[in-house]
């Protein structure tokens, strides 16, 4: 018995029907029903001819040897605790270990009065108080008695906010003490102290920086002023009973 002469070079689209009155002829596969079964055998042979392609690919892929290659790795990650909070990831030396989750820590730093901000003066640069403190994460920020304040070593966001009121042109700047580094406040202004008679005007010169340091380093908010008013040259009082606030710093510490 001679075996149809299958293909596995085309799948056939279509698998034609025996009408009435064929017959079927023996010995002929362009005839019912070798024609029918040549096609069926064609698409089984095309569909196999594919499959073993895609395992001769998967094969060359050298499976084994890939997974010996990284057997170290797997098993350092088999060796592994699971613990709440840790997640698989490397150490500085690029072996595999436990990390702990990223968490983000703040610090509000505030100039909090009873009534006036002070006078300040023209001549230079004036250190702003600091003298309240709030932090919510692990604790990181040390606010001293001198108003400035320490940070650990870490990656920090910085944001602070100064007023001045009737003081013409003004900038705050955030300084590094420890590196003599300045991080420039914006540019603004408000009106001169004389410019209108019984009235205060208020504007906030604000300070955006992000740093890394690898070592503790402490800082202080400046603020640099061009004209003054009694009391009031570093931020107008309110007098609601809830007390002033005037200098503001938000410090986050990433990671």
């Amino acid at each position: 018995m001679v075996d149809l002469p299958e293909s596995s070079a085309n799948y056939p689209a279509a698998v034609r029907q025996i009408d009435s009155g064929e017959f079927a002829t023996g010995g002929d596969p362009t005839k019912p029903p070798n024609e029918q079964l040549l096609t069926l055998a064609n698409r089984t042979a095309f569909l196999k001819a594919q499959v073993d392609a895609l395992a001769a690919a998967i094969k060359g892929l050298t499976i084994g040897e890939e997974v010996q290659e990284h057997s170290d790795t797997l098993d350092a990650i088999a060796g592994l605790n699971l613990i709440v909070d840790k997640f698989i990831g490397t150490d500085s030396a690029g072996a595999i270990a436990l990390k702990s989750v990223p968490t983000i820590s703040v610090a509000i730093l505030q100039d909090f009065k009873s009534s006036f901000a002070g006078e300040g003066n023209t001549t230079d640069w004036i250190k702003r108080d600091l003298n309240d403190q709030q932090e919510t994460g692990t604790s990181f920020c040390t606010l001293n008695p001198d108003s400035t304040f320490s940070l650990p070593a870490g990656n920090y966001l910085v944001i602070a906010r100064v007023p001045g009121t009737m003081v013409d042109k003004h900038q705050a700047r955030l300084v590094n003490n420890t590196d003599g580094i300045n991080y420039k406040g914006s540019s603004t202004q408000t009106l001169t102290a004389a410019a209108v008679s019984g009235q205060s005007i208020t504007t906030d010169s604000w300070v955006f920086a992000t740093f890394g340091i690898t070592a503790g380093k402490t800082f202080q908010i400046e603020h640099r002023i061009y004209d003054t008013i009694i009391d009031r040259s570093l931020g107008a009082e309110v007098g609601s009973g809830l007390g002033e606030v005037y200098t503001q710093v938000v410090i986050v510490k990433l990671g």
